[in-house]
């Protein structure tokens, strides 16, 4: 096993992909700053040499790790050159969880960039059996009461739940936007308050429309928007028409 500072300070896996590739050319900056010494994986080499001359062909000597999630040999051998392995490969449901593995076998931490909350929760409760049965966003509630038995403390002052509204913010009509986006960042919200004692932050993401048309259907189907158009004094008809 290498010893710690004959690590490199960093390593890209998966830098050849999309995500890897906004990985690579952001990490280049952090990491002339730092001074830290970085490299990149993946399971084609010159794929990879690509990756180097594309976006770093400036600095010298940029390590090339090959290694496949499906050979665990290649892994070990990736992740033992790191102190840090930044995972770029996903799907993680898929392909997360031998990664993992790996890095704890051979003490290197892990960073991802994974919004896939049911991989999240399925590594956190320790592949515990029911949660490879998820299959629904139903039961995500479930699984959060269980791995967050104790709620945080009440907001105050409460963030409003605000259904349709003008934002002050950006221009035009804001609605609440139905993503997982907001669970991850109330994941990190919650780890800062119990390892650090800081103060959460509310959360919550909207989209913005700054013109255009919903069916009704899609607008107002079960929630009471109608009433709350018409407490704002916005008038609206529906029309409908049939070619002959």
């Amino acid at each position: 096993r290498k010893m710690a500072n004959d690590r490199l300070d960093m390593v890209i896996f998966g830098a050849t992909g999309h995500t890897g590739k906004y990985v690579v050319k952001n990490a280049i900056h952090v990491c002339k700053d730092q001074k830290m010494k970085f490299g990149i994986a993946g399971r084609r080499k010159e794929a990879l040499d690509a990756i180097v001359k594309e976006f770093a062909s400036d600095i010298a000597d940029v390590p090339v790790i090959l290694a496949d999630v499906k050979n665990e040999k290649s892994l070990k051998k990736m992740t033992e050159r790191a102190k840090i392995l930044v995972n770029c490969c996903g799907p993680y449901r898929f392909y997360g969880e031998s990664v993992i593995k790996t890095c704890i076998a051979t003490r290197t931490h892990y960073v991802d960039v994974t919004v896939e909350e049911q991989f999240m929760i399925e590594i956190e409760l320790n592949w515990v059996t029911f949660v490879h049965n998820l299959a629904h966003i139903k039961e995500l509630p479930a699984l959060r009461k269980k791995l967050y038995p104790i709620k945080l403390p009440e907001f105050v002052p409460k963030l409003k739940s605000r259904l349709l509204h003008r934002s002050d913010v950006s221009e035009g009509w804001s609605s609440p936007f139905p993503s997982i986006d907001r669970s991850v960042a109330l994941r990190t919200q919650r780890f800062l308050y119990e390892k650090y004692k800081e103060r959460p932050v509310q959360v919550q993401f909207y989209v913005t429309l700054n013109g255009g048309v919903l069916t009704p259907g899609a607008a107002f189907g079960k929630t009471s928007l109608i009433e709350k158009l018409i407490k704002h004094n916005i008038k609206f008809e529906v029309i409908s028409s049939t070619e002959k």
